[in-house]
């Protein structure tokens, strides 16, 4: 099974966390430790890549949904939904919410409809 799709698609979250991270501080639209939590987000979506292609482990990749679900869950609360209202007020709030939308939801849903598809390919249901 080709692992490599589900590292791309974690690097790629956190590659829009990372540029939108540091488009909210240089904004200087959230708080100092917001942006020590992206930081934190992005080394483990880069760290769980990797464990992903060293050790080709199922059991990695369904972190990688469960953080999915998670990360779809989290652009889903009302100050990320309340920023997307203000996309286009200001060059750093636009870059912010396309990111967030990228990193928090687009990739993350892409890699659980991959899984998924792989899942029921293989059969392997215990």
């Amino acid at each position: 099974m080709n692992d490599g799709k589900y590292s791309i698609l974690l690097i790629l979250s956190a590659l829009s966390l990372t540029i939108g991270g540091f488009s909210l501080y240089a904004g200087k639209l959230v708080p100092l430790y917001l942006t020590y939590l992206t930081t934190v987000a992005v080394i483990v979506l880069v760290a769980l890549s990797l464990l992903i292609v060293l050790y080709q482990n199922k059991n990695l990749k369904i972190i990688g949904v469960i953080l999915a679900v998670i990360s779809i869950g989290i652009s889903l609360n009302p100050s990320h939904l309340s920023a997307l209202y203000k996309f286009g007020n200001s060059f750093y709030i636009s870059v912010a919410d396309t990111t967030m939308i990228t990193g928090f939801f687009l990739f993350p849903a892409i890699y659980i409809i991959l899984f998924s598809m792989d899942y029921v390919r293989s059969g392997d249901r215990h």
